[in-house]
């Protein structure tokens, strides 16, 4: 009778392990996104439906001034952020600070600095990247303290962290 039940409990756990074989975990949605870059080029690529991408027009700051360029999509969960920032000096001392915002409303100009970056002269690339971001809308300020003249391309990726 022993010698029954031990092959019958062989037999359950057989067929639970073979099912849980051939079970497929789900792949994560993916869509098509479309890019176009500062030169004109398209290109797509696939990524996870709540990843967000955004090529900032390639800009020039002159001296003291700043520009406030919005993030326009509206996150309302948490997210992972990177900013890649390029940067070309093309005269006098460049000194520019770049701030990421956030507001919590979608109505609202209150905005409260979530991260920065300080870039100098000899450094041509930085990165801005966190996570668990909780805001409604963001913008990036870049704030010219030096004089100079210095282009910049500022380009993001975002994606849902949960």
């Amino acid at each position: 009778m022993k010698n029954y039940k031990t092959w019958g409990f062989a037999l359950l756990v057989a067929v639970i392990g073979i099912a849980f074989a051939f079970t497929k975990t789900a792949a994560p949605k993916m869509e098509t996104v479309y890019m176009v870059d500062e030169s004109g080029v398209e290109s797509t690529t696939a990524l996870p439906s709540s990843t967000v991408m955004k090529a900032f027009r390639r800009d020039t700051i002159i001296n003291a001034l700043n520009d406030t360029l919005p993030f326009t999509p509206i996150l309302a969960s948490a997210y992972q952020y990177c900013f890649q920032i390029a940067m070309t000096n093309i005269s006098g001392t460049r000194n520019v600070r770049i701030y990421l915002e956030q507001t919590a409303v979608t109505g609202s100009n209150r905005f409260m600095k979530v991260d920065s970056a300080i870039t100098t002269l000899g450094v041509p690339n930085y990165m801005m990247r966190g996570q668990n971001v909780w805001g409604n809308r963001y913008r990036i300020i870049v704030d010219g303290t030096g004089t100079q003249s210095t282009a910049y391309q500022i380009d993001a990726i975002v994606k849902r962290t949960e």
